[in-house]
């Protein structure tokens, strides 16, 4: 059978209320139970064109779009950001659309379950007035100040000029500004911390840029990755910035430290950089190519952070390394190209940092045509290295998890490191994450991806595929909205795991796993020209140990694991013993869930009529290889 027929009459089946895969019955409340908080509600004055009942391609509508959320040192309270073109307390955004804040604070529920609340005002904290009505574009954060402030980066193309660039500003947990000065020490609205001539920057993987990697004394290091596309140098860089506390927090001084031409044939690089045990080395991972799809591989590199290396612009001395992770290849009897190269950082069982990081990178095939983006995606892979100044090492080979992927495909997944608790197992496990959205609007919740680690079998373990709570619409309004209607612009969102603040004993939830996200509210499916609400899903990265089944007539019960002999996973091969799962509930763990999210779970029930209403988007469902 066709595979691509494969995987939709699968997609149909679970719209059917079919189980699509075996997915392990559970027994605990807190198993992948996400929580999910409403932060902004869609302004009913913000409205989109329509068109005979549909979305309209409208240039320079705007919608919200790019959520992030951090935490600050407590562990309990942070920041919700994204860009808002909605009016905040009656205020309008300046120039259609500029970045919004809010307080929120994670909060344990009666049940025992983890929760969140919005504990603050929200407001606008930027005001700008850009070319394109791209304002405050591509938001990332990082916690500054001993983690009591708020560095919070954005692009931004002032009118009247020739290239993007990139900008910080500072915030207090109370989304207030705080007084920013250059390098030079003059105070300014925000300070510029890249720009090339002719180019516009920066972009970077959907998740994050990078991290910090000192914060001390007043004092924060951070490194991100910074690709540059345009006419000018178009390459990837690594950029790395000091923010210092000036009188006691009273303001904060914003200088770039160096940066470095990573990569020479940029287009979309979306690269990223974390820190390993050595605080001195960066560790990043981008795609290269001057063309769309890239076409010269995903990369892997180290970069010097020392105090004793190269200042300023082009620091190139300070690239230790970069090997290529995967080429085009021919798969499955197609010309392929390695794209989408993204990488997480394994924490150890307690949250600390080690030196291996799980890459992953995509196939893709086709062109740009016909007013379509970026061809489809074919093939997964994953694998888990050791990276450090001195080269780089493979823990486990790069795999195709393609397979283990069904339902799931590579568009603008948003990816994080997490630690499964494995109740059954009773240990920590490393796990790579994914949060995959919509490509209609997001009338179901969003699908959230569990892919843990076996580094002794050299295998990738599937714990299910969960509903996150939230609505994710990685497409249609962005696309429809934006300066190119139809052509470029998708959303993105956020991924964070962080320590359960609430954990009072080792049998307790230890980590959570939060998304920042926005997307249609099942009640606004019939309103087309009703953009997304914002949305926080908290998801408890905790795997229940599986009910003993009951045992044979006249046999003693003997129990049974959690996980089965091959290793663990919601979705592992089905064992003689396991429980005949029931056919008929959507969103069960492990089911299918197409690309365009269309079971609606809690929903309105009328999530296919969504596609009659605002637009059909393009999707691109993963291939499956034959059995």
């Amino acid at each position: 059978m066709n595979k691509m027929k494969l995987a939709l009459m699968v997609g149909v089946a679970a719209q059917m209320g079919l189980s699509a895969a075996t997915a392990r019955a559970e027994s605990a409340t807190t198993s992948w139970q996400a929580q999910s908080l409403k932060v902004y509600a869609a302004d009913p004055l913000d409205t989109a064109r329509t068109q005979n009942g549909r979305l309209r391609k409208t240039r320079y509508e705007e919608s919200q779009e790019m959520a992030m959320v951090k935490l600050f040192a407590d562990g309990k309270t942070g920041l919700f950001v994204q860009m808002q073109s909605g009016s905040i307390n009656g205020t309008q955004p300046v120039h259609r659309q500029n970045l919004a804040c809010t307080p929120i604070s994670l909060m344990q529920n009666a049940d025992g379950s983890i929760g969140a609340a919005v504990t603050g005002t929200a407001k606008f904290i930027t005001s700008n007035t850009g070319q394109d009505y791209r304002n405050a574009n591509h938001t990332d954060m990082y916690p500054i100040n001993g983690g009591q402030d708020m560095l919070v980066t954005f692009n931004y193309r002032p009118q009247g000029t020739n290239q993007t660039n990139r900008y910080a500003i500072v915030v207090d947990n109370a989304c207030n500004l705080l007084p920013v000065q250059n390098s030079a020490g003059q105070t300014q609205k925000q300070v510029e911390i890249m720009s090339k001539n002719n180019d516009d920057c920066d972009m970077h993987q959907s998740s994050g840029a990078g991290e910090i990697v000192s914060d001390a004394a007043g004092s924060t290091q951070l490194v991100y990755w910074a690709g540059c596309n345009g006419n000018g140098k178009d390459d990837g860089w690594v950029n790395d910035i000091q923010v210092t506390s000036v009188n006691n927090g009273a303001a904060f001084k914003i200088a770039k430290n160096f940066d470095v031409d990573v990569e020479p044939q940029e287009e979309r690089s979306r690269g990223t950089c974390t820190i390993g045990t050595d605080p001195n080395t960066a560790v990043c991972t981008w795609t290269a190519g001057n063309n769309q799809p890239q076409r010269e591989g995903t990369w892997i590199g180290a970069i010097d952070l020392s105090s004793t290396g190269a200042k300023g612009e082009n620091a190139n001395s300070r690239l230790l390394w970069k090997k290529k992770i995967q080429d085009q290849t021919i798969y499955e009897g197609k010309r392929a190209y390695s794209v989408r190269a993204n990488s997480v950082r394994v924490l150890d069982a307690t949250g600390a940092k080690t030196d291996q990081l799980i890459v992953q990178t995509s196939l893709l095939v086709g062109n740009n045509q016909n007013n379509r983006k970026g061809g489809s995606y074919i093939g997964i892979f994953a694998g888990v290295v050791t990276a450090t100044k001195t080269g780089l090492t493979y823990d486990v080979p790069l795999t195709d998890i393609t397979n283990q992927m069904l339902g799931i495909d590579a568009t603008h997944l948003s990816e994080s490191f997490g630690l499964v608790q494995d109740a059954a197992q009773g240990k920590m496990i490393p796990a790579i994450t994914f949060l995959q959205g919509s490509q209609n609007g997001a009338s179901a919740p969003a699908d959230f991806k569990v892919l843990a680690v076996d580094t002794a079998s050299k295998k990738f373990i599937d714990y299910g595929a969960q509903k996150a709570g939230g609505y994710y619409d990685r497409h249609l309004y962005s696309n429809y909205l934006g300066g190119n209607p139809g052509n470029q612009g998708r959303n993105f969102s956020g991924a964070l795991m962080v320590k359960n603040p609430f954990a009072a004993a080792g049998t307790d939830v230890q980590y959570l796993m939060l998304n920042a996200m926005t997307g249609k509210d099942p009640a606004d499916v019939m309103k087309p020209e009703i953009k997304g609400s914002s949305y926080l899903s908290i998801m408890p990265m905790y795997q229940a140990a599986k009910a003993a089944p009951p045992p044979p007539a006249g046999m003693p019960n003997t129990g049974a694991p959690g996980v089965n002999a091959s290793g663990g996973g919601q979705n592992a091969e089905p064992q003689p013993s396991d429980p005949t799962s029931t056919p008929g509930t959507p969103g069960t763990p492990g089911s299918f869930s197409s690309g365009c999210s269309m079971a609606a779970n809690g929903a309105t029930g009328a999530s296919g009529l969504f596609f009659l209403l605002v637009g059909f988007g393009l999707v691109t469902l993963a291939r499956r290889r034959r059995a």
